[in-house]
Order: structure tokens, then C-alpha cells, then sequence
């Protein structure tokens, strides 16, 4: 379960970074396959994460699948908020989402844990 958790911190950090690499490193030519495969490349993160996530969520016990579930379906919901807000505001990173996303599950679950502590 700790190599989980190192798993999924390590994602969350290398995803941002890939997406500054990403910027930094794609060619100007739009045409390019090159620009293609670059572009991909912060799926990979995301694609550990998910891997991680369910790893961890199968040896978890009832109450914290239970927890992990309405947290991610608050989160779920608050981001997709956020998409739709985002295409009206295109001014904002793509990256400010992703935080909020995982800021938002954090959060909801801090609150459902607070919540079944009283």
C-alpha cells in the first residue's frame, strides 16, 4: 500500500512538470507528428495515477471506498463545473484544472472524513 501512495505522488508531481516540458519542447510547426507524440506524453502520468488509484482502492477497507467514492464524485462534479466555466474563460491553463481536480478530492475527503468523526 506504500509503494501505492509513493506511485501516486510521484505521478501528481511529474505531471505538471511534464506539461511545463511539454511547452517548452514542442516544435512550432502544428503539422508535425512530432508535436503529436509530445503532446501525449503528460497521459502517461494520468494513466499511472488511475493505475495507482485502483490498486489502492481494492485493498481499502468498506468505509474508506465509501469515503473515496463521494469524494471523487464532488470532484467529479466541481471539475466538470469547471470545464464548462473554462470554455467561456480561456484564459486559464489546462493545468489549473487538473490541481483543482485532485485540490477538490482532497477536500471533499477531509470534509467526509471530518463528517464521520463527529
Amino acid at each position: 500500500m506504500v509503494y501505492t501512495v509513493q506511485v501516486l505522488i510521484l505521478m501528481v508531481v511529474v505531471y505538471p512538470a511534464l506539461l511545463v516540458l511539454v511547452r517548452l519542447i514542442a516544435p512550432d510547426d502544428a503539422h508535425s507528428p512530432l508535436r503529436y507524440v509530445i503532446a501525449i506524453l503528460p497521459a502517461v502520468p494520468v494513466a499511472g495515477v488511475a493505475i495507482a488509484y485502483v490498486r489502492w482502492l481494492r485493498q481499502a477497507d468498506e468505509l474508506e471506498r465509501r469515503i473515496q467514492l463521494e469524494a471523487m464524485a464532488f470532484s467529479a462534479i466541481v471539475t466538470i463545473l469547471g470545464v464548462g466555466t473554462y470554455v467561456v474563460l480561456t484564459d486559464l491553463p489546462a493545468w489549473v484544472l487538473f490541481l483543482s481536480f485532485m485540490a477538490l478530492w482532497l477536500v471533499g475527503v477531509i470534509a467526509r472524513k471530518m463528517w464521520l468523526n463527529r
